[in-house]
C-alpha cells in the first residue's frame, strides 16, 4: 500500500512513498500433541489473527532445515482453499482459511534433525501488495513407546539357575537380576524394587539392567521391574521369592523395661524367623505369671511370646522378670525385664510436664518484666539544675534554723 506524502524541493510537488516489502507481523505455531510417539499423527496450526482487504494467504510449514511438510494456498476472496501440496498423503487441512492454516495426520518422526517447525504466512491484498511473516521455532518431542519388558530373570549363582515364580529359597542366597527390554529411542530408564524398596535404577544406558544382590530375610520377596523412556505406557513386571530363615540373635526383641499391668499382655520376646517356629520361656519365676502363661503365637516371619502379670508382681519393690528366651535347643535371647509399677511410671510423666510447665511460667515472666521495662517513661533531663534533688536543694529555712 502507498501513501501520499508532501514535500518541497525549490518548488511544491507531491512525491509517493511505497511501505517496503517484507514487512513483518506476528504469526504463531501450535503444535498436539508435542510430545508424539513416532508415526503418530500430529496437528499444527498456523494463526496470524484477522485482516482486512485480503485477497489470498500463502501458508507454508517449514522443518528447521528447510524441508517442506506442507504448503496451502486460500483465495480469500472466494473463501476457499486454492491448492495444497503436502509431502504426507494423508496431510489434511481441516479449517484452514484466511486467518489460519490447521494441518492434521502428519506423521511424528523422529530424525531429531528435523523435530523443530517453524510456519511463513505471505498475505497478498486485493491491491496486490505482499507481506511476510514468520512464527518463532517450535519443538516436536518424538520417540518410540516404551517397549514391553522381555525379559525379567532371577538366576541362583550357587546353581546358575533360573529362579521360578513364587519359589521357596533361603534367605542370604546370591542372585543376579536381569530386566531388559527392546532397543528403542530414547532407552527406557528402569527401576528395580525389592519388597516396595527402591533397590537400583540405569536411567542412561542401554535397554537393561542387571546387577547381584543377595536375598533378603523376608518372608515374601516382591521383585518388580519397571521401564518407561517418556512415551507410551510404564512398562513393569513382577517376581515373587518365598524367602526361609532361621531365628538370630541380633533380630531377636526383648524390653529392657515394662509396666506392670495384670489386665493385659506384654510382648517379652519376639524373633523373625520363616517358616515360623514356637519360642519357648524357660528359667522363669511362674509366681509372677497369671495362669496359663507364658503364651505363644507364629505369624508369617515373626515368632512371639507373652506374659500377663500377677497380682504378686505388683507387690514386690523393684521386681524383675528373668528369663530365657529359646527356640528349640537354641538360646536366642537371656533377658532381665524391670517391672515399673503404673504409679512410678505416672509420677516421672507428671515430674517431667510439671518441670516444663515451670520452664514456660519462668520464661514468660521473665518476658513482661523485660517489656514492662522497656515500655516505662524515661526521666525528663536536667536543663538548668532542674529535676535534680539533693541536700543543696532543701529550702533556707531548714538549712539555716
Amino acid at each position: 500500500m502507498c501513501l501520499l506524502k508532501k514535500g518541497i524541493v525549490a518548488v511544491l510537488f507531491i512525491t509517493v512513498s511505497c511501505a517496503p516489502a517484507g514487512a513483518q507481523f506476528n504469526v504463531d505455531l501450535t503444535i498436539k500433541p508435542t510430545l508424539a510417539i513416532t508415526d503418530d499423527p500430529v496437528t499444527f496450526t498456523c494463526s496470524h489473527g484477522p485482516v482486512g482487504n485480503l485477497g489470498a494467504v500463502f501458508y507454508t510449514l517449514f522443518r528447521e532445515n528447510g524441508e517442506i511438510a506442507a504448503e496451502i494456498n486460500v483465495n480469500c476472496m472466494e473463501s476457499q482453499v486454492t491448492e495444497t501440496k503436502c509431502i504426507f498423503s494423508s496431510c489434511n487441512h481441516e479449517g484452514t482459511s484466511c486467518n489460519s492454516l490447521v494441518v492434521k495426520d502428519i506423521p511424528a518422526r523422529r530424525d531429531t534433525m528435523q523435530n523443530n517447525y517453524y510456519c511463513r504466512v505471505q498475505r497478498l491484498s486485493k491491491t496486490y501488495d505482499q507481506t511476510d511473516g514468520d512464527s518463532p521455532i517450535v519443538r516436536l518431542t518424538v520417540g518410540d513407546k516404551t517397549p514391553p519388558i522381555e525379559t525379567f530373570r532371577i538366576l541362583n549363582k550357587n546353581t546358575n539357575q533360573e529362579i521360578a515364580d513364587n519359589t521357596k529359597l533361603e534367605a542370604g542366597t546370591p542372585t543376579n537380576v536381569l530386566c531388559q527390554t527392546q532397543p528403542a529411542s530414547p532407552e527406557p530408564a528402569f527401576v528395580v524394587s525389592i519388597t516396595g524398596k527402591e533397590n537400583r535404577t540405569n536411567q542412561t544406558v542401554g535397554h537393561k539392567i542387571e546387577f547381584e544382590e543377595a536375598v533378603p530375610r523376608e518372608p515374601t520377596v516382591v521383585y518388580t521391574c519397571e521401564a518407561f523412556n517418556g512415551f507410551g505406557e510404564r512398562r513393569t513386571r513382577t517376581i515373587t521369592l518365598l524367602a526361609t530363615y532361621k531365628a538370630i540373635a541380633s533380630e531377636v526383641t526383648v524390653p529392657s523395661e515394662t509396666p506392670i499391668q495384670t489386665e493385659s499382655d506384654i510382648t517379652i520376646c519376639s524373633a523373625r524367623n520363616n517358616p515360623s517356629e514356637r519360642l519357648s520361656i524357660t528359667e522363669i519365676d511362674q509366681a509372677l505369671l497369671q495362669e496359663g502363661y507364658p503364651k505363644y503365637s507364629e505369624t508369617p516371619g515373626l515368632s512371639t511370646a507373652v506374659v500377663r502379670l500377677s497380682s504378686k508382681a505388683a507387690e514386690i519393690k523393684d521386681a524383675k522378670l528373668e528369663f530365657v528366651c529359646k527356640m528349640g535347643n537354641e538360646v536366642l535371647a537371656r533377658a532381665s525385664v524391670a517391672l515399673v509399677s503404673t504409679n512410678s511410671a505416672m509420677m516421672t510423666a507428671g515430674i517431667v510436664i510439671a518441670a516444663i510447665l515451670a520452664f514456660v511460667i519462668i520464661a514468660a515472666g521473665i518476658a513482661y518484666a523485660l517489656k514492662r521495662r522497656s515500655a516505662a517513661p524515661k526521666p525528663a533531663s536536667d536543663k538548668a539544675g532542674y529535676g535534680r534533688v539533693n541536700q543543696n536543694d532543701a529550702p533556707a529555712a531548714a538549712r539555716n534554723p
